[in-house]
């Protein structure tokens, strides 16, 4: 009998930083963590495809997302309030970007994805039987032109 030892969210991790640097604060307070991978698809039929439709591989594109419980004083939702927030005045500057990694397990994971981030979305919910949280969406861009949106597939 094989014994499968199958990863489990709680011991996943996601960490954040200045954009432009490795991630290195874990954040603590996350629940439900979607990382969601998708990929264009370019037509490439021809004649040669004897009738079938042909594609190729596009642009990729990926969305983070998930809820961060709100503590008092939280420096977690600061981070990402200050990050979509963006400039004192709400201009767009540095301070819009983070710097994200998620790891699915420190030990035998199969992947994780680093990437600078900006906050597209949001949303705080007050719900009277639930904690305050914050609903977080991010879409990797390229703050530091050396640091790619990147998968690592262990």
């Amino acid at each position: 009998m094989a014994v499968k030892n199958y990863q489990l969210g709680r011991d996943a991790k996601l960490y954040a930083g200045a954009a432009g640097s490795t991630p290195a604060t874990e954040i603590k307070d996350v629940k439900d963590l979607s990382l969601s991978l998708t990929q264009d698809e370019i037509d490439v039929t021809t004649r040669t495809a004897k009738g079938w439709k042909a594609a190729a591989p596009g642009l990729r594109e990926a969305e983070i997302s998930f809820d961060l419980l709100c503590a008092a004083g939280s420096t977690e939702a600061k981070l990402f309030l200050n990050a979509y927030k963006g400039g004192a005045d709400g201009t767009v500057t540095s301070a819009n970007y983070v710097a994200i990694k998620i790891v699915d397990n420190s030990i035998d994971g199969l992947a994780s994805f680093e990437a600078d981030c900006m906050v597209s979305d949001c949303s705080m919910e007050q719900n009277l039987e639930d904690a305050i949280k914050l609903s977080i969406k991010l879409k990797p861009t390229v703050y530091d032109d050396t640091r790619p949106p990147t998968l690592t597939i262990s």
